[in-house]
């Protein structure tokens, strides 16, 4: 049955894109309208994927991300009905026993949830989310479905650095999470705790006693969405101030609390009394002190272009996929720098930046943990939004200070010293030797016996590809000769024949294209390896 309810659900994801037009070939598959509609229709997965894409400029050309942005706030609503059904089933009355007041209406829809307008019997204006019909069902067949077929294309889609079943597996986790309200009101708090300090930065009040796995009950926030420019100044906000109070902050959520929002769109961000406020904590990231630190460093070598930091910190953050070359790695970060050489550091966009380097990580064995891109597409995302809320202001600007500011705070000059001393003591233990040694090496020189080490690098790649060149010119020379050796027995009717031609003949072609195909399929994989 398990099967057949996955081959049900292959046909149903082609039958969905052959009728949005992808098989009228490259024009359908260039329409991202038909993409988006597509998305929308095989539900909440793929929704969730467009999403992802959405905020991927180095993935998707620019009509396709503004196409898919619309899966932020256009997500077709759900029926009231079910709504009230799982209400009820979840808090164990009507929402118009439970409510002093409740609309069947949803006033905003996403991809696995709907949210209605009530009002509690003692008065407080909130609003209720409540999990899609089946959602969760769905979406964990969708992604054992997806899991299921990269590991069949496993070899296709062969990468050291990035694997796709493991790409698939965080797809479920990020899911599992979001799918469960308790974790997303229990960030809530945690973000508020943090904040509590912070009178210009807000979340919604969660209801415990109305929420439950599936319903979510918080504070309706009646405020100014971040990118309403119009409404903002009509109200006397200062646009500057708004932009760099939310940068500032974001970068506080990294660098100092290690808690940060995921996904910092437009809709998630509402200006309420002066006061910015956060929505939707589905997604949330968590970065260990040590790994903030690790940020930090990696910040401060951006500041100061100081490529040896930089690699060291890359090299303390990546995880290791493969046996990593220093130099290699040190000289791409290297040349990656040249190209800004000539601009002010004010001037480069932190995310470009970082997603390049994240790359060039890699491509040297490096995978970047998963907070670090979820952090990145957090970033990359705020960085649209200051964009239309204020061209002026760069995270660079922002970044480059709070990450200064932070480590001072944090430096201990007591720890300082005492390492700084400690390193001197293991130092000078060997001090002493250092005569002994050099008089060791200068009698090795004299009498002949000293040798000299050394270490080819990366000659393994040039010797591989060098014998891949020669065996694929073996096989074309082989080829060749049999299809030369095949015309002549067939044009000479040597050997058995069936129908009129050489068995032999035949054998010979048949080989010849195999060998062949083989031989394309190899070539078309060593380019996707690169």
């Amino acid at each position: 049955m398990k099967g057949s309810g996955e081959a049900s659900r292959i046909r149903e994801i082609l039958s969905v894109l052959i009728k949005h037009g992808i098989q009228e070939g490259v024009k359908g598959i260039q329409d991202p309208v038909q993409w988006r509609i597509a998305l929308e229709e095989l539900g909440p997965t793929f929704i969730k994927i467009g999403q992802i894409l959405s905020n991927r400029p180095d993935l998707l050309s620019e009509p396709f991300l503004l196409e898919f942005q619309k899966l932020q706030n256009h997500v077709k609503p759900e029926s009231p009905e079910k709504s009230r059904k799982l209400i009820q089933e979840e808090l164990g009355a009507a929402p118009e026993t439970i409510f002093d007041d409740f609309d069947p209406e949803p006033f905003a829809s996403a991809s696995l949830a709907v949210v209605h307008r009530a009002r509690l019997k003692s008065g407080e204006a909130v609003v209720v989310k409540v999990q899609r019909d089946g959602v969760r069902e769905i979406m964990l067949r969708d992604i054992q479905l997806l899991r299921r077929l990269t590991r069949l294309l496993r070899p296709l889609l062969h990468s050291q650095v990035v694997n796709p079943q493991e790409v698939v597996d965080e797809l479920r986790i990020a899911a599992e999470k979001e799918l469960d309200f308790l974790t997303e009101a229990s960030n809530i708090n945690t973000f508020r705790s943090k904040n509590v300090d912070f009178p210009h930065i807000g979340a919604p009040k969660v209801y415990d006693e109305y929420t439950t796995s599936k319903v979510l009950t918080m504070e309706f926030i009646d405020g100014i969405p971040a990118t309403s420019k119009n409404l903002l100044l009509k109200h006397n906000y200062e646009l500057n101030d708004l932009a760099t109070r939310l940068a500032d902050h974001y970068f506080k959520q990294v660098l100092s609390d290690g808690f940060f929002h995921g996904d910092p769109h437009p809709g998630n961000l509402l200006i309420r009394k002066n006061q910015i406020v956060y929505l939707d904590f589905g997604q949330v990231g968590n970065l260990s002190v040590g790994m903030q630190k690790k940020l930090n460093y990696l910040l401060l070598g951006i500041a100061g272009r100081n490529i040896e930091q930089m690699t060291q910190a890359v090299l303390s953050i990546g995880i290791r996929r493969g046996e990593v070359n220093t130099p290699a790695l040190h000289s791409d970060l290297e040349r990656l720098f040249n190209r800004y050489i000539d601009q002010p550091i004010s001037d480069i966009e932190l995310t470009t930046l970082l997603d390049e380097l994240f790359f060039t990580a890699r491509k040297n064995e490096l995978a970047m943990p998963s907070e670090f891109t979820m952090m990145l597409k957090g970033m990359l995302t705020l960085e649209g939004v200051l964009a239309d809320l204020a061209p002026e202001i760069q995270l660079m600007d922002i970044a480059i200070p709070y990450a200064r500011k932070h480590l001072m705070a944090d430096y201990n000059l007591k720890d300082e010293l005492q390492d700084q001393l400690q390193n001197w003591i293991n130092v000078s233990r060997h001090i002493p030797r250092i005569p002994v040694k050099m008089m060791e090496v200068m009698n090795q020189a004299l009498a002949g016996r000293l040798t000299v080490q050394m270490e080819h690098r990366n000659l393994e790649k040039s010797i591989s590809a060098l014998q891949d060149m020669v065996n694929r010119l073996v096989l074309a020379i082989l080829i060749a000769a049999l299809l030369v050796g095949s015309s002549i027995v067939i044009n000479a009717e040597a050997g058995p024949t069936l129908r009129g031609i050489s068995v032999l003949g035949f054998i010979g072609y048949g080989s010849s294209a195999l060998i062949g195909i083989w031989l394309i399929i190899a070539i078309l994989r060593s380019y996707r390896y690169k």
